[in-house]
């Protein structure tokens, strides 16, 4: 097969994921999958210090709107997270809405607000790689930086867009899939 023809089925290929909604870049694509929260404190309801370790799993609900759950969180003695007490119980899921991008410590990042069955929240998030940062507060509380737990780290591989494909066509054979992105976080 000449190299014509490797393009041309490329080209063929990406155009297909492309209609089927392989290449889609909905502002809310970023944000899916699960997320691992770095090990951060909190004071537990008898008064003392511990740290935790979470993972936020977001859905696609529309282009704009994600689906909230937590699962795995878990208790640790130590600010290492290596010391495993035992598990917290995790907080009821929500729905986050992105807003209009928004400067936040010399970025843009997108404007959220976040609805739990017990309270609404504002905030900014962001993905850089394969980490996500994220603060969500009350409307009333100030935002200075990240909230705790950031930055998390994504738990699943992703698939690249097809606009990653297409830099891989000049390559050799050029039908290569393009590499996953991401990793685990321990």
């Amino acid at each position: 097969m000449n190299r014509l023809s490797k393009m041309f089925f490329a080209a063929a290929g990406i155009s297909i994921l492309t209609a089927c909604g392989g290449g889609s870049s909905e502002p809310a694509d970023a944000y899916v999958g699960a997320w691992r929260s770095a090990c951060y404190s909190y004071v537990g309801n008898d008064g003392n210090t511990y740290f935790a370790r979470d993972t936020n799993n977001f859905t696609k609900a529309s282009a704009t709107s994600l689906n909230v759950t937590f699962s795995d969180s878990t208790a640790h003695a130590d600010p290492a997270c290596n010391n495993v007490l035992g598990a917290i119980s995790n907080p009821a899921g929500g729905t986050v809405q992105l807003g209009p991008k928004a400067s936040f410590l010399g970025g843009e990042v997108d404007s959220i607000s976040a609805t739990f069955p017990s309270r609404t929240l504002v905030g900014y998030m962001t993905v850089s790689g394969s980490q996500l940062f994220i603060i969500a507060e009350a409307p009333n509380i100030p935002l200075t930086g990240w909230g705790v737990g950031s930055p998390y780290t994504r738990t699943e591989a992703k698939q690249a867009p097809a606009s990653a494909l297409l830099k891989s066509i000049g390559v050799s054979d050029g039908l290569a899939p393009a590499t996953p992105l991401g990793g685990y976080s321990r």
